[in-house]
């Protein structure tokens, strides 16, 4: 029970008001409620008209479990046999009579019609719901929370566009985004303009790079990924196609991160014959000491 000193106190505090009707106003609501200093002697929280001190810190702890917690409704009512619904007359009666006696202040800022006793709005009830039913948002959350993008969360649970773009959808409204392969390459990009990065960290973005990923990085005004042949014509080699490949091994034996992606073109010669060869590159922050490095094995 709160002292007059402490109730003056949080009564000249600022309110949060509540907006719109939900259950998180009551959560709000009792961070905020106190008894009027009038009221210190009043049981907190108040005893109702024939109950039993008992019975008072029953509800009174069934309203904590059902207030502070996530536990199912079954279970809350196990241990006092008690249905879903009378659990849910019970918190409703404890926070009407909490509200009763707080002060003038936290009762206007927080209305009773502003309360929503139903869990299942919230987003951890709509989590849960989704869970018991087996439904794809909860296992797409999941694949989420362990950092899955999209193409990966789609061939985990063997489903289409269309049914990740639906499950998406409900995911948004819990305030969780599914990362997109835009957000993967935003997200590369980034780590691999960090020049604080370490060369073992910076080798693990590159081996994990696609040719796609790679047409991206190496294009613009300032490009995250440098092609081995530009470096080595910045060095002033001369050079054929043939060396490039062994340029890249130079590098990477040096300790220089350096990777390469398969890319295919077509035989001038003869049309429909597909020659595969590949891509090397390094990221553009280490095209200084690259150069130095080649520079150095031609000489």
């Amino acid at each position: 029970m709160a002292s007059p000193e402490v109730s003056t106190l949080i009564a000249q505090e600022p309110k949060k008001s509540a907006q719109g009707r939900s259950f998180q106003n009551i959560l709000d609501f009792l961070a905020e409620a106190t008894p009027t200093p009038t009221d210190l002697r009043t049981p907190w929280p108040p005893r109702q008209k024939n109950q039993t001190e008992k019975m008072r810190q029953r509800n009174f702890i069934i309203a904590g479990r059902f207030l502070g917690t996530d536990d199912p409704l079954e279970e809350i009512g196990n241990g006092y046999n008690l249905t879903r619904e009378r659990i849910r007359q019970i918190v409703k009666k404890v926070v009407e009579d909490l509200h009763k006696i707080s002060i003038q202040e936290v009762q206007e800022a927080f209305p009773i019609e502003s309360f929503d006793f139903d869990k299942s709005h919230t987003l951890e009830g709509r989590k849960r719901k989704s869970q018991v039913m087996g439904g794809r948002s909860f296992k797409v959350d999941q694949l989420v929370t362990q950092g899955k993008s999209a193409p990966e969360i789609r061939d985990t649970l063997g489903i289409t566009s269309q049914s990740l773009y639906a499950a998406r959808q409900t995911l948004k409204g819990w305030g969780i985004e599914v990362p997109t392969r835009k957000d993967i390459y935003h997200k590369k990009l980034e780590e691999l303009q960090n020049p604080d990065l370490s060369d073992t960290e910076a080798q693990e973005i590159l081996d994990a790079i696609t040719r796609s990923d790679y047409r991206r990085f190496s294009r613009g005004e300032k490009p995250v990924l440098t092609p081995v042949s530009i470096i080595a014509r910045g060095a002033g080699l001369l050079f054929t196609t043939r060396d490039i490949k062994r340029f890249f091994y130079l590098l990477k034996k040096s300790g220089i991160p350096a990777s390469s992606v398969a890319r295919q073109k077509t035989n001038k010669n003869a049309w429909r014959q597909v020659i595969v060869t590949s891509y090397y590159f390094i990221r553009s922050l280490d095209t200084d000491r690259a150069a130095a490095t080649l520079k150095q094995s031609s000489v």
